[in-house]
């Protein structure tokens, strides 16, 4: 059995184009685009200093 490639062609977010297709994307740790959220980044700053 072989497990088929699947290439992203865009930037992870809750809708990505995958193999070409748009499709909802509930996989990665950005579902809620919180990775660009001004206060995420914020408090992640914050709590390395």
């Amino acid at each position: 059995m072989t497990i088929p490639v699947r290439h992203a062609q865009s930037p992870i977010g809750s809708r990505m184009i995958i193999n070409g297709r748009e499709v909802d994307y509930y996989c990665g740790t950005s579902y809620y685009a919180l990775h660009g959220h001004p206060q995420v980044i914020a408090a992640a700053s914050d709590a390395m200093l």
